[in-house]
């Protein structure tokens, strides 16, 4: 396997560990990265991933700034390939606590359906790739994050713009019994059949790897599953809750730079209503927690707006 470490990220990658202002990044012309992000250049001839600049109708427009990670960046990708890219990291707190631990970022894809982007997980080295979406991987060990690890299955078809997506990935913690500074690995790679489509094929940017712990209820609390809908949001989203107990409950927003920008008390419903109107644009974390101790749910959701 010929591996190539790229030296210059296209876009931000960034992850955090114990604390969301402890984070390590990968920024254009930064040449000093502790954690690389890797393609693997021998495993595929035709669709190399590469940091480009988009112009590769219909992927012609970056999310931010000017480059992005695109396969390929030239013409119709090809047939019975594959495109890989590795991240190497350190189990955190984030995965231990279950506050947050979660691959994330934006998706421009134009692809058939049967042609897709997908996510695994390693934590032998390599020696063998779980995929982060089979649910049968973790259940019953990770109830609290059944039934679906992610907001989707996988990135295809023609995404006709640029659309967030998020893997999470805490429910491997208590699977696996993963130990905390152990190292994993993540591998993703852009897949496809034997049917030429004629198409430019997928590109990614704003890239998260986040690993962190903020602002943690009671250590002895039962972690419940949740999801923001929708997400990403303009104005409101809905916090879903897989189980409210009758007890009050607090739930607080913070944003990327580990401010607090949202608190309510006394909340009492399964669907929490969030006015997000006022917010700028970008990702933010929330945590629910029962006032009396016995549960928390953490999660993020996105605000973007036409």
């Amino acid at each position: 396997m010929s591996l190539l470490v790229l030296g210059v990220m296209c876009c931000t990658l960034q992850a955090s560990a114990q604390f969301i202002e402890d984070r390590y990044s990968f920024e254009p012309g930064d040449t000093l990265q502790a954690h690389p992000l890797v393609v693997d250049s021998g495993a595929s001839v035709f669709n190399q991933w590469a940091i480009a600049q988009p112009d590769n109708p219909p992927l012609v427009t970056p999310y931010g700034g000017a480059y992005v990670l695109m396969t390929p960046d030239t013409g119709a990708y090809a047939v019975n390939d594959s495109a890989c890219f590795y991240i190497d990291h350190l189990v955190g707190p984030g995965f231990i606590t279950g506050f947050e631990a979660s691959f994330s970022g934006w998706y421009w894809a134009d692809a058939d359906t049967a042609d897709i982007g997908k996510l695994y997980m390693s934590i032998d080295s390599g020696a063998t790739w779980m995929d982060v979406m089979d649910d049968s991987l973790v259940s019953p060990g990770a109830v609290a994050y059944t039934p679906a690890l992610s907001e989707f299955g996988g990135l295809s078809g023609a995404s006709g713009g640029w659309t967030y997506f998020s893997y999470d990935l805490r429910a491997f913690y208590e699977a696996y019994d993963l130990q905390e500074n152990q190292p994993i690995t993540l591998r993703f790679c852009f897949l496809t059949d034997s049917v030429f489509d004629n198409r430019a094929g997928l590109m990614l940017d704003n890239l998260w790897m986040i690993d962190y712990v903020e602002g943690l209820a009671p250590h002895h609390a039962v972690s419940i599953a949740s999801k923001a809908v929708p997400n990403p949001a303009g104005s409101q989203t809905i916090l879903e809750l897989t189980r409210s107990d009758g007890h009050a409950f607090t739930v607080q927003v913070w944003d990327l730079t580990g401010a607090l920008v949202r608190r309510w008390s006394a909340v009492n419903t399964d669907r929490i209503g969030l006015d997000v109107a006022g917010l700028a644009e970008g990702l933010y974390r929330y945590q629910v927690y029962s006032q009396d101790g016995g549960w928390v749910s953490n999660g993020s959701f996105v605000v973007q707006r036409p």
